[in-house]
């Protein structure tokens, strides 16, 4: 049995050494927390945006999987379908939604900075979107379970098998939460402030710190502008496929059926929205650098931070006469 012999230790000076090593614990949280939380708000926002993307494309790569190792029924396709569909939905609506608030975020921190609403309310209004955001698409998606399946003659096309009225009422309604309204709102939103950045004059001669953070927030808004210029675009196509389902009720078989041109343009289509998922983390660390280098600065800090501990653990016990690793009998 392993046990340190406590016959050997100088108790007088360890206890302070131990008291020393609490202590260093409690500043390596306090360290985590200052790398955890000293990003920008913007930042945090970023990033858990690309998690739903990553969690979009892993899904996507375990359904491409799943489709090539294995023979589905129509059961096992119709649940496989679903789970797809929500995840994938679900991921997107996040995402553009988070894209929207940081429109209407930089939209308050370059056009109208002294309001009183955005200087005294701003964290608490983040984080309730950002609750409010994740419940409602979690929320909004829930019918694509009932409404989503596979075909019995084909088991891997995912689709809206039978279109009646109230399955056209639910696209429509998807297309306007999911794309029409964020992709005008973001639009209007970057469109003012460009104008604003074009025509506003700086009163008197700014600083070296202001110039700095006016360079800042150009280069913050040109980052999230692009990001949020592909969402809009991506989604234009599968808008216009989902209002043609809605409207003349055809599933993706009766098309297919009917016209193999158009099935392939529509299937070009909802390919180009879903890509943008993949695309994001390129974008991030393109526009991003600022970003990047700070994340590998804090990461790297992380590890000196530990090494430096480690040393200083081992300091302690070298100093009292014991090694770390305890005696064996």
């Amino acid at each position: 049995m392993a046990f340190v012999d406590l016959q050997v230790i100088d108790v007088k000076n360890v206890i302070p050494r131990c008291t020393k090593y609490g202590v260093q614990i409690r500043e390596f949280h306090s360290f985590r927390f200052r790398i955890t939380y000293g990003l920008s708000r913007h930042s945090r926002l970023i990033i858990k945006k690309a998690t739903t993307n990553i969690i979009a494309n892993i899904t996507s790569l375990i359904t491409f999987i799943q489709i090539a190792i294995h023979h589905h029924d129509y059961h096992s396709g119709s649940l496989m379908c679903r789970y797809y569909v929500y995840i994938y939905a679900s991921s997107y609506g996040i995402s553009i939604s988070t894209l929207t608030l940081l429109a209407i975020d930089r939209y308050y921190a370059i056009i109208r900075p002294l309001s009183p609403f955005y200087r005294i309310y701003r964290r608490q209004f983040l984080i309730t979107c950002e609750i409010g955001i994740w419940i409602l698409s979690l929320l909004i998606h829930i019918p694509t379970f009932f409404y989503m399946s596979v075909h019995r003659q084909d088991t891997l096309l995912c689709d809206f098998p039978d279109i009646t009225n109230s399955v056209s009422a639910y696209l429509i309604s998807f297309v306007l939460i999911d794309n029409i309204l964020p992709s005008s709102i973001i639009s209007i939103t970057y469109g003012r402030i460009i104008i604003h950045q074009n025509n506003y004059v700086q009163p008197g001669q700014m600083g070296r710190n202001q110039l700095q953070n006016d360079i800042n927030k150009r280069q913050l808004t040109k980052m999230l502008g692009t990001i949020s210029f592909f969402y809009v675009i991506t989604t234009i196509p599968t808008s216009f496929v989902f209002l043609g389902s809605a409207i003349t009720q055809k599933s993706l078989l009766k098309i297919r059926q009917d016209s193999l041109v158009a099935f392939l343009l529509i299937f070009f289509s909802i390919s180009v929205t879903a890509s943008i998922s993949t695309i994001n983390p390129f974008l991030y660390l393109a526009f991003d650098k600022k970003l990047s280098k700070k994340a590998l600065t804090r990461l790297g800090a992380i590890r000196n931070f530990i090494y430096e501990k480690t040393i200083s653990t081992r300091a302690v016990f070298n100093n009292s006469g014991q090694t770390p690793t305890a005696a064996s009998t």
